[in-house]
């Protein structure tokens, strides 16, 4: 019931935007990454695929779709990687998509009134997405090639909390 309401409500806001969610849903892909170590299979699950017009819609469902709380879960999560991956397997499965992929995430809140925050990601998103996911390819390449797989090392590690928490204890 609560989540029928909620398709219905986010069908709606994405209709205002002129977003009308026509293709296929849940599209399985498989495609082929290089690498200098070799190729690498790569498997990908898209939540919406419009392949003649390049468009990839990806559903996120959030208690916040505000900008900021957006920007600190895609980086969290890597939204950025998956923008980057599922861009490079369209054009890699289409390659006359090349250059033309449209990829928007879709963030709503699972609470009413069910607001709709539709975003793509900038040129630096983009641009740090794509380093990252060579970075993903090449490494795992590296590692079937060797056969080694390594963890977080021998000892103990240590972290660190990331500046943005220590300058916002500073304004308090």
């Amino acid at each position: 019931e609560a989540y029928s309401l909620a398709a219905a409500h986010i069908t709606v806001s994405l209709a205002d935007r002129g977003i009308i969610l026509d293709g296929a849903s849940e599209v399985a892909i498989e495609w082929t990454e290089s690498s200098p170590h070799g190729p690498v299979t790569c498997r990908g699950m898209l939540d919406h695929l419009i392949e003649h017009e390049g468009k990839i819609y990806d559903l996120k469902i959030t208690g916040d779709a505000s900008d900021s709380a957006i920007e600190k879960s895609a980086m969290r999560f890597g939204y950025d990687l998956q923008r980057a991956a599922y861009v490079s397997a369209l054009e890699k499965l289409r390659p006359d998509l090349a250059g033309r992929v449209d990829f928007v995430f879709l963030f709503a809140e699972d609470e009413e009134p069910y607001l709709l925050n539709p975003v793509r990601g900038d040129g630096v998103f983009r641009e740090l997405g794509e380093r990252r996911w060579m970075r993903a390819v090449n490494i795992w390449a590296a590692c079937l090639a060797a056969n080694q797989w390594p963890g977080f090392g021998t000892g103990i590690n240590s972290i660190t909390a990331p500046m943005w928490a220590l300058s916002r204890e500073e304004l308090l």
